[in-house]
């Protein structure tokens, strides 16, 4: 029993210390900046150009990758990208790879590629039929609105240049509005921007995934001051042993509290914590009079 008890306690603190080194990533770690509602409408409209400029030039390509663009620390240009292309269907558009999501999940800047030339080795691995590259020459939000500058090739497996063209915002002439296939403004007003999209992980499951797993394991960790409470048969002991430790998950419960839980909900969350706690905790009691009967 005790045997099992070690094992789940090493296991534990190799889920803690995980959890330690996550949470620590995320406040210590790289940042990775955020656009503004304009660049993001902006954005959007410049995803929305080069889809259309390169689908009248693609030719026979049509299953290809996209290369994360040159100078675009926000991943802005090339994330709307990839979902305009997923939403209309111009492309049949490769997955990113393991190593592209892992420095995404970690904030990480993405290496950008303005031509194809390193690329086209593994492009003809894969079989694919082209790759879509392009760099970001200038996209910033000044006094009279957004600027933007943005070059983007499609590029064929044997390394010819099926399609090229820029985006520039805003337009400025009458020929620049026929070639990107945008509007002559200036400024939006930000009234009417769509709000920035977060991570629903890291909305939604991360604070319950962080409670659960300090939870679970703090009994565990803590299995030695547990057996010496079990032992004493103190039936007032184990119950202030037993609130203790839900009062302990009521506050980790009320410290990682996600923003949008408020008002009742909160309330009924944090009573929630604390009895799922206190069973939890009361289970793991009950495993260790158990087991010192049977020892006994």
């Amino acid at each position: 029993m005790m045997g099992m008890f070690s094992w789940l306690s090493r296991l534990s603190t190799l889920l803690v210390l995980a959890m330690v080194f996550w949470f620590g990533w995320q406040h210590l770690g790289p940042i990775k900046p955020a656009p503004g509602a304009e660049r993001q409408q902006v954005a959007q409209l410049a995803a929305q150009s080069v889809v259309e400029t390169l689908r009248a030039e693609r030719g026979d390509i049509y299953q290809v990758a996209l290369a994360h663009f040159d100078n675009d620390p926000t991943d802005v240009i090339t994330q709307n990208l990839r979902a305009e292309i997923h939403r209309t269907g111009a492309f049949d558009l490769t997955d990113t790879g393991f190593v592209y999501k892992l420095r995404d999940l970690l904030n990480l800047r993405q290496v950008g590629h303005k031509t194809a030339d390193v690329l086209l080795p593994s492009l003809e691995r894969s079989g694919l039929a082209g790759i879509i590259v392009g760099q970001v020459y200038l996209f910033e939000l000044q006094r009279d609105g957004v600027v933007a500058r943005i070059s983007f090739s499609l590029v064929g497996a044997d390394g010819t240049v099926r399609s090229t063209g820029q985006f520039v915002w805003p337009a400025t002439t009458d020929n620049d509005q026929k070639t990107n296939g945008s509007q002559n403004a200036t400024a939006v007003p930000a009234t009417t921007m769509p709000p920035i999209s977060t991570s629903w992980f890291g909305r939604y499951v991360q604070p319950f995934l962080i409670w659960a797993i300090v939870i679970l394991s703090l009994p565990v960790l803590t299995i030695r001051f547990l057996s010496q409470m079990t032992a004493k048969n103190s039936n007032r002991a184990n119950v202030v042993g037993l609130a203790t430790y839900a009062l302990i998950s009521l506050l980790i419960a009320w410290l990682f509290a996600p923003d949008w839980l408020s008002g009742p909900w909160l309330a009924f969350a944090l009573l929630a914590a604390f009895v799922l706690s206190f069973l939890h905790t009361a289970l793991i009691a009950s495993r260790l009079v158990q087991y010192q009967k049977q020892e006994i």
